[in-house]
């Protein structure tokens, strides 16, 4: 049964619980969620509704279900989706007041990952893509505050770390690579943004990263901050 009712998504989280260490079942119960509210949010605006109310049974989902059952038992697997839990309700509702805080606590739990599992690569491209996706120019309330290089430092291990553990695809190579182009290109780095980009063009011939490569080759590395973080909003 799929979570479209309470009683399916009910029972999806029970075997979320029942095996709280697959990554891969916690991830199928998080898009679910996911899929429901998109489809939600969807219906209600073709209805010319502005601000939607969620029906109860997943409104407060999945973090509900994944905090809940962490509170018992902290797997790393849980708390990964934990992080990328808030990383949705980001793109569910990217403005800024959800946006901010959404963001905080996504980077608070891959940190309690990390501190754990320092060289865990969702974890670390978790927390990168966090980094990389606030606007420059806006004061995060965060404290401590995270370098300034926090998006490349947490994308860079996360790329060796695969490259040495190996397995993945050609196309995750090149994803990974464009992703620490692009944390460069955040912090002002464009000749070193340029070279990431190089490689990924090398990595794959995946037509969606090909086709973020070529728009970023037009950019003047005068503009390649703002233009970045352009781009950046418009996929969010």
């Amino acid at each position: 049964e799929h979570g479209d009712s309470p009683s399916g998504l009910r029972a999806f989280a029970e075997l979320v619980e029942a095996h709280p260490t697959n990554l891969v079942l916690g991830n199928a119960f998080r898009m679910e969620v996911y899929r429901l509210k998109r489809q939600f949010l969807v219906a209600a605006r073709a209805r010319g509704e502005r601000s939607p109310a969620f029906p109860d049974f997943f409104r407060a989902e999945p973090l509900a279900t994944l905090t809940r059952i962490a509170a018992k038992n902290p797997t790393k697997e849980l708390r990964v989706q934990i992080g990328l839990s808030y990383v949705d309700l980001m793109v569910l509702d990217p403005a800024l007041e959800v946006r901010a805080p959404a963001s905080i606590d996504s980077v608070h739990a891959f940190t309690s990952v990390l501190a754990d599992h320092p060289y865990d690569v969702p974890a670390l491209v978790g927390r990168g893509l966090n980094h990389l996706n606030r606007p420059r120019k806006l004061v995060w309330p965060e404290h401590p505050a995270p370098p300034a290089n926090a998006a490349s430092r947490d994308l860079a291990l996360a790329t060796a770390v695969g490259a040495k553990v190996g397995g993945a695809s050609q196309r995750v190579k090149g994803v990974l690579l464009l992703l620490l182009g692009d944390a460069f290109a955040h912090e002002g780095k464009a000749g070193i943004a340029r070279s990431w980009w190089t490689l990924a063009a090398e990595a794959t011939n995946d037509r969606g990263v090909q086709a973020e490569l070529a728009i970023r080759a037009g950019w003047p590395e005068p503009e390649m901050q703002d233009r970045l973080e352009a781009r950046l909003e418009e996929r969010m």
